[in-house]
């Protein structure tokens, strides 16, 4: 249960800031998102600022959907936000594999996941002797 909670928040919310990104960055009208070279081209003109707050709202969801996972499971485990964090990684490995875009972002957004999720438990999990020796 805390790992479904954890991915659901963090993925609806990554959904709302992409649509609220798109806003300030609206894709172009008519483009044929089943055709990989017309993706290809309209990646080649993002700005860099739309891949910079594309990252800042990764980070955040997945440091909610860590958050989420370590409170449901009663603050006492960390594993729930590592498999958060890594299930959520798998899904932007499936993005870096479908979707034309930097390199650059693609390895900073494989990157992020994972150690925001378990920020979000060093943050608010109880943490026993045993955890703070090893990390």
């Amino acid at each position: 249960m805390p790992v479904v909670a954890g991915v659901m928040s963090g993925m609806i919310l990554q959904v709302m800031g992409e649509k609220l990104i798109h806003m300030i960055y609206p894709v172009p009208a008519g483009l044929d998102l089943q055709n990989r070279e017309a993706i290809a081209a309209y990646m080649a003109q993002v700005p860099p600022a739309e891949f910079v707050f594309l990252l800042l709202n990764y980070a955040i969801c997945s440091f909610i959907a860590g958050t989420v996972a370590t409170f449901v499971v009663g603050r006492e485990q960390r594993l729930p936000a590592i498999i958060v964090g890594s299930l959520i990684t798998l899904g932007e490995v499936m993005n870096v594999l479908t979707i034309p875009q930097p390199v650059w972002f693609s390895a900073l957004s494989l990157l992020s996941h994972l150690p925001f999720a378990l920020l979000a438990y060093k943050l608010f999990g109880r943490q026993t002797p045993e955890q703070n020796t090893v990390d």
